[in-house]
């Protein structure tokens, strides 16, 4: 979902001209955190720190912070001094307010997120929220349409994605508005032109007229729950002011029991809000609007006026709260466990339960992925089965995921096929290639996949070990650059190098997301090709850009011990090693670089846990055999040839190497 592509309504414009005829509200909109959650980076307010560096000891890098023709650079070295990169932030994201995070746009309009945010509280730059990790995102980080949906305004006229100039406007509370200036400009009656646009004050269902503001605040977490999912049919921009939010998405929350549901995160106003027992108990009585002006507070006294009335509404004063201020007690401000530099007001509305401290600082939390209940926000949901398999499919329960998904293809097995492709994902989540593969061509084979879908079905096909049928699906989903990089592998895997190439050449070029990958392969297959200086410069580039990629680690080490650079090939494959202690070909050539500068205990355990890791690695047997006669164990050593030997029958060097053994054993007798 890193490229925009949305099904436009008519009617939307550029908000602008709003201004026109209500200057005030404008005015007075125009200074609110939502007018400015989205900014060109040129643009924007200077609040932040820049010249200064910031250092990131567990994962090892070092990131220095400038200003640029654009407005910020963000500059990472590993602390080692290799490896550097940098990226201009093109656009902010966020008022400022709490915190301002900063993306880079590219040519072709992927937005990626540069790993340093400012905490405006704190005055300082920190890991942006998910980054404070030994392994984070660095520069690799996408920012999809789910995540501008709450931060822009509509793409307008032809545009399939948002202009980014600016950002959540009129319209997203409003509705479109070329109707309504058409109905005004051309002198219609008032009653006419107040009918030709939204005013959610306005709209006469209760819930319908909060689902204005739920649409970008019902956020049960951050966590990739998920916390929603858009109705089948629907795109990221097609909500419209006016219809009930649960005809657009269906919402999910972690079970009530979950030691994680109690968890603050940084947009939970609205999921706290309708969870508290004063909005319960009045139904529909309760709105953002009751505390909250939606075109901009004026000060905070006039808040707290305005809270304290609603308060009132229902409430008698209470004596021992001298200045009558309801929120500091009822509903306190707290650290955001999500965004831990941010601290706002939580919107549950609770007695005090007696926590000292509510706003005192706390660590990054990494527990994981969810695993556990989901439960539905709208109960009541038709499709039920359908939408909490699909959610659990995400990974919550896969086991749940597939038994619902089944229940519901039971019931219904020609209302929504694509059940078909989320049983799929649920298969290859857990690991049953055979049933993922089968369900995946069901979808695709009812026409329902896009670019997307064909190439995972390429994916499933290339593991399955049919690289001609994989190349066939990947060349049906380009320019998609997953495909580009899958078609790359499966032309690999048929023998033509030489094809797959300009395939990874554009994968590297058409997202963030699969750059690494693909430079990786190219400056492997060089190394292959014997292109040495071209396969360096490929892998130092794809390192540059992701240090944390174990597989350019190892290949760059190979190259530098064919080099003869025995120091240099070391640490990368060392690195290799610690980014992924599962990664069996590092393990072997950590063990190889071992053996070759003498140390043999050290690399016999790594042979050893190379072949524990992957049984079938032939070359990894051979150099524990070749280690074993070394030591005059030749019997474990005959062993290890033979193994080789079963596994690759024609590698003379294990045919030499037993013979030998075998002679030295016979000789022994």
């Amino acid at each position: 979902m890193a490229l925009l592509t949305v099904s436009l309504a008519p009617g939307v414009f550029a908000s602008d001209v709003c201004g026109a005829c209500h200057p005030a509200i404008a005015a007075r909109y125009a200074k609110s955190s939502m007018a400015n959650s989205v900014r060109p980076a040129s643009a924007a307010s200077k609040i932040e720190k820049a010249g200064v560096t910031f250092d990131h000891p567990i994962s090892e890098r070092h990131y220095e912070v400038l200003r640029s023709a654009e407005g910020i650079r963000q500059k990472r070295t590993l602390s080692s001094g290799e490896d550097p990169y940098q990226l201009d932030a093109t656009h902010v994201i966020g008022s400022g307010k709490h915190s301002r995070s900063y993306v880079s746009r590219a040519d072709n309009g992927e937005l990626v997120q540069l790993p340093l945010s400012w905490y405006t509280q704190e005055n300082r730059w920190g890991m942006s929220p998910g980054y404070d990790a030994a392994k984070h995102f660095d520069f690799t980080r996408v920012v999809d349409s789910g995540c501008l949906f709450c931060h822009t305004a509509y793409p307008v006229g032809k545009q399939v994605r948002p202009a980014l100039t600016g950002g959540v406007d009129c319209q997203r509370c409003h509705g479109t508005g070329s109707a309504h200036i058409a109905a005004a400009s051309s002198r219609k009656p008032p009653k006419e032109v107040r009918a030709a646009i939204v005013n959610p004050a306005r709209i006469s269902n209760p819930s319908n007229r909060l689902d204005v503001c739920l649409q970008c605040h019902l956020q049960s977490t951050s966590e990739p729950l998920p916390h929603a999912m858009l109705r089948l049919g629907r795109n990221v921009f097609s909500f419209r002011p006016g219809e009930a939010l649960g005809d657009y998405a269906v919402h999910f929350e972690r079970a009530r029991t979950s030691e994680r549901q109690d968890r603050f995160e940084i947009n939970s106003h609205g999921y706290r809000l309708i969870s508290s027992p004063c909005f319960v108990k009045t139904p529909g009585g309760m709105q953002c609007t009751s505390c909250h002006d939606p075109h901009g507070e004026s000060n905070s006294a006039a808040v707290m006026d305005r809270t304290r009335q609603a308060c009132l509404g229902c409430h008698q004063p209470h004596t021992e709260a001298g200045r009558q201020d309801c929120v500091s007690c009822h509903m306190p401000r707290r650290r955001a466990e999500d965004a831990v530099h941010v601290v706002m007001t939580d919107h549950r509305i609770q007695r005090p339960d007696g926590r000292l401290s509510l706003i005192g600082a706390i660590a990054e939390r990494h527990d994981g992925p969810y695993r556990g209940g989901l439960e539905l926000l709208m109960p009541n949901l038709q499709q039920r089965d359908l939408y909490l398999g699909m959610a659990y499919g995400e990974g919550a329960d896969l086991a749940t995921s597939i038994k619902l998904l089944h229940a519901y293809l039971a019931k219904s097995p020609k209302a929504a096929p694509q059940a078909f492709l989320q049983l799929g994902k649920a298969y290859e989540k857990s690991g049953n290639l055979a049933q993922a593969l089968s369900w995946y061509q069901k979808g695709v084979g009812a026409g329902l996949a896009g670019p997307t879908e064909l190439a995972t079905l390429g994916d499933l096909l290339l593991r399955a070990g049919n690289p001609r049928l994989a190349e066939v699906q990947f060349r049906a989903a380009l320019p998609l650059a997953g495909a580009h990089l899958g078609l790359g592998n499966a032309l690999l895997r048929q023998n033509h190098p030489e094809q797959a190439v300009p395939h990874w050449e554009a994968a590297a070029l058409a997202s963030v997301q699969t750059r690494s990958e693909a430079w990786n392969n190219l400056g492997a297959w060089l190394i292959q090709s014997g292109r040495i200086a071209e396969a360096e410069k490929t892998l130092l580039a794809a390192l540059a850009f992701d240090p944390s990629s174990a597989e350019a680690n190892n290949n760059l080490g190979r190259l530098l011990a064919a080099k003869g650079d025995l120091a240099g090939a070391l640490k990368r494959v060392e690195r290799s090693a610690e980014l992924d202690p599962q990664y069996a070909q590092a393990r072997f050539n950590h063990g190889r670089l071992l053996h070759a500068t003498e140390r043999r205990e050290r690399a016999m355990a790594e042979y050893r846990d190379a072949i524990r890791l992957d049984p079938n690695l032939a070359e990894a047997h051979l150099s524990l055999g070749v280690l074993l006669a070394e030591a005059q164990q030749m019997s474990d050593a005959a062993a290890e040839f033979r193994e080789a030997l079963r596994l690759q029958p024609a590698n003379k060097e294990a045919v030499r190497n037993l013979r030998l053994a075998e002679e030295i054993l016979k000789g022994r007798r």
